[in-house]
């Protein structure tokens, strides 16, 4: 795909939860930051319901 030009990146749904999605990008040329962004912490709620869905505890 990378080698064709067409694509600027691909995706592919998670293992652990299908609505999540992990992507590999190889032009980011075209990206823009929509809102602010938001700092990622142990305790983030987004963080601590993803180690529940995947069984991971946080250390």
């Amino acid at each position: 795909m990378y080698d064709t030009g067409d694509y600027s990146g691909v995706s592919w749904w998670s293992y652990y939860e299908p609505r999540w999605a992990s992507f590999g990008l190889w032009d980011i040329s075209g990206l823009a930051v929509d809102g602010s962004p938001e700092p990622l912490t142990l305790t983030h709620p987004s963080l601590e319901e993803a180690s529940r869905i995947i069984r991971r505890l946080i250390t």
